[in-house]
C-alpha cells in the first residue's frame, strides 16, 4: 500500500503432491504461530534473510519511530538491531539481539573500494 509494506516468512510443505502453506514452526510468543508478517513504514527497508550455512532466517528489529505510534506499522522501521529465528529440533526458535557479522572472513566486501594505481 501507500502506507506500508509487509514482508511474510511462509512454511511450505507437502503432503503427498499437495501443498500445504503454514505450520506451527515458530516459538518466541506465548503460541507457536503459522507464519511471520512484518508490516513497517513504505519508506522504510526491512532486510529479511535466510542462512542455511547457520540454520537462522535473520530479520531487522522493527521498533516504532516513537513510543506513543507503537503498534501502528506506518511509522515502524528498522531501528539498527537484529532478530533472528534459529532451528532448533524441528522449530524456529525466536533470538532477539543476534550477532551478524559475517562468517566467512575471505568474502569479498560488496562495495570494495577500489584499488590505488601501481607505479
Amino acid at each position: 500500500s501507500r502506507i506500508e509494506t509487509r514482508k511474510i516468512i511462509e512454511v511450505l510443505s507437502f503432503r503427498g503432491d499437495k501443498p500445504r502453506l503454514g505450520a506451527d514452526l515458530f516459538e518466541g510468543g506465548r503460541l507457536p504461530e503459522t507464519r511471520k508478517i512484518y508490516a513497517y513504514s513504505f519508506q522504510a527497508t526491512m532486510h529479511l534473510e535466510f542462512r542455511p550455512e547457520e540454520d537462522r532466517i535473520v530479520m531487522d528489529h522493527l521498533n516504532a519511530l516513537r513510543p506513543e505510534l507503537s503498534g501502528q506499522a506506518a511509522f515502524t522501521g528498522p531501528d539498527l538491531s537484529y532478530d533472528a529465528y534459529q532451528w532448533n529440533k524441528g522449530r524456529w526458535i525466536f533470538e532477539r539481539d543476534v550477532d551478524v557479522k559475517d562468517l566467512d572472513p575471505d568474502r569479498r566486501p560488496y562495495n570494495a573500494p577500489p584499488k590505488p594505481p601501481g607505479p
